[in-house]
């Protein structure tokens, strides 16, 4: 079983162009997640999913060496950029880490791998999440797809390409919602947010300066839930 982390960025974005290379706790946000990733214990292979286009060149270099693994392709066909990846780099399972998600959860993410790890009839599902009380932090949480859930996307796209984007491919499982299986994974003990659900996701430059503000208030780089809390807590003004 290969699992690999799949961050998914590119430098275009219309809202906040080369997000992905603003400082956020004095490193780059792509440095800040690559870092987080290679924590993890029992984690194969850490990809950056971008472009092929030069504007991603910058993007490319700065996650190499911070130690992802590359792999580029079409800027608006993240369908088979992914599969891409798993074709090139014989990966049996990824976990799926948006670019803008500089806050996703290590403790979260530890508990899922090692629950495909340790998962009997693993052939009976597509794709392995946590269960618990975190929705209310986007961002915070992810999860584990299978090959089969691409192969299932691909069959999607394929039947329904007309009415959803490549870009946003998971969307076109709306159609056919009993098609792909999951495995739920008990992360109950992991504390919810008890003072403010944020959305823990950096789309706009200015959030990324909120989030500057809380990392200069607690004086470290926030990981799990109490660290939020206490940042909510204890900021009276930005």
């Amino acid at each position: 079983m290969k699992i690999a982390a799949m961050i998914t960025a590119r430098s275009t974005s219309s809202r906040f162009p080369r997000k992905h290379l603003a400082s956020l706790g004095g490193k780059p946000m792509i440095v800040q997640i690559i870092e987080k990733l290679k924590r993890l214990k029992n984690l194969d292979q850490i990809i950056l999913s971008t472009t092929n286009k030069d504007t991603d060149n910058e993007l490319c270099n700065i996650a190499w060496t911070a130690g992802a693994t590359v792999n580029r392709g079409p800027e608006f066909n993240l369908l088979e950029r992914d599969m891409q990846a798993i074709f090139v780099h014989d990966l049996d399972a990824i976990l799926t880490v948006s670019g803008d998600c500089p806050f996703i959860s290590n403790e979260y993410m530890q508990i899922i791998i090692d629950g495909v790890r340790a998962a009997e009839n693993l052939d009976d599902y597509d794709i392995i999440s946590g269960f618990g009380n975190l929705s209310p932090m986007p961002g915070f949480v992810t999860t584990i797809q299978l090959k089969s859930a691409y192969d299932k996307y691909e069959y999607l796209m394929d039947k329904y390409w007309e009415k959803y984007s490549y870009e946003q491919y998971w969307i076109a499982l709306k159609e056919e919602p009993d098609l792909i299986k999951s495995l739920v994974i008990d992360t109950s003990h992991i504390n919810p947010p008890s003072v403010t659900p944020m959305k823990l996701s950096i789309d706009w430059n200015l959030e990324r300066l909120f989030w500057n503000k809380v990392i200069d208030f607690l004086g470290y780089y926030p990981e799990k839930v109490e660290d939020f809390n206490k940042a909510f807590s204890g900021i009276k003004k930005l």
